[in-house]
């Protein structure tokens, strides 16, 4: 059997705090405002040929914590989200340009932001969103920029995630005082990481740059908290320019593998290590020690 309506025969549920639609070939609109979902907190569709999202997400839902919206390849327009309670938002799948007006308006208490497997969307508004910890962007081919996305007021951002996205060149300096980890994974159209790195990211203790292979220097930074520096198969990487005293102080693990043509590495000291990988640096010269040491 095929559902091709979903519609008041359900009856009220009131009580319902989890809903998932998946895989309903048929089902062209679901009309959630008058299923009454008063006490939603999670609601996941997937596979469907719904062609909006409107008036499926309304002010109705007033408890809904978690929403997750995955290929819907019909989907052509996203209303402004007014869910006052989300703290979690997936979206992907989709062929969409923008995601305005979308995220046009602020939402207060979302921690994470997922967006996956858009590759048709060049443009993602300034973030609005003081509460956000963790956001990825991953597998937008069309996505250039990070502008005006960062734009926003992004101060408790803890986690920022950017992976295989083929044509992003441009990523602005990042004014993320929270900050504690930066994945930038399989960018190949990138080839500097300054400005990027140029702002104080004085928490900032994880820094994974890996498989971006136009990147050819690490820019000088001052990363006083850094624990975990991954340059994993950056292949063209020669150099790092010289480093601000102390500004890779605390750091416990330096991965180099595969970055065939790098010469060198910053004066740190190299005993204070925990891991240290360079295995296929074939390049590599190695600082003097910085401790006396013979």
């Amino acid at each position: 059997m095929n559902l091709n309506n979903i519609d008041n025969p359900i009856g009220l549920l009131g009580n319902l705090k989890f809903l998932k639609i998946r895989k309903c070939p048929e089902l062209y609109t679901i009309p959630i405002p008058s299923l009454k979902l008063a006490s939603l907190e999670k609601l996941s569709l997937s596979y469907l040929p719904i062609k909006s999202l409107s008036p499926i997400l309304d002010e109705s839902l007033d408890k809904l914590r978690i929403l997750n919206v995955k290929y819907c390849p019909e989907l052509e327009t996203i209303p402004t989200l007014k869910l006052a309670s989300l703290e979690k938002l997936s979206l992907s799948g989709f062929l969409i340009e923008s995601l305005s007006p979308m995220l046009d308006e602020s939402l207060n208490k979302l921690k994470i932001l997922n967006v996956k497997y858009c590759p048709e969307l060049q443009t993602i508004p300034p973030l609005k969103m003081n509460s956000l910890e963790n956001l990825r962007i991953s597998c937008c081919d069309s996505l250039d920029s990070l502008t005006p996305m960062l734009d926003g007021s992004l101060d408790k951002l803890k986690t920022l995630s950017i992976d295989d996205c083929a044509s992003l060149k441009n990523i602005p300096p990042l004014k993320l005082p929270s900050l504690e980890t930066l994945d930038l994974l399989n960018l190949p159209s990138i080839e500097s990481f300054s400005p990027i790195l140029d702002e104080s990211l004085g928490k900032l203790k994880c820094l994974y740059i890996k498989d971006c292979h136009k990147l050819t220097s690490f820019p000088s930074v001052m990363l006083p908290s850094l624990e975990i520096l991954d340059l994993t198969r950056c292949l063209f990487l020669e150099k790092f320019l010289p480093m601000v005293n102390g500004s890779m102080a605390k750091l416990k693990i330096l991965k180099l593998e595969g970055c065939k043509k790098l010469k060198n590495i910053p004066a740190i000291n190299l005993d204070s290590l925990y891991e240290f990988n360079h295995s296929g640096c074939e390049s590599l010269e190695f600082p003097p020690p910085t401790n006396g040491r013979d």
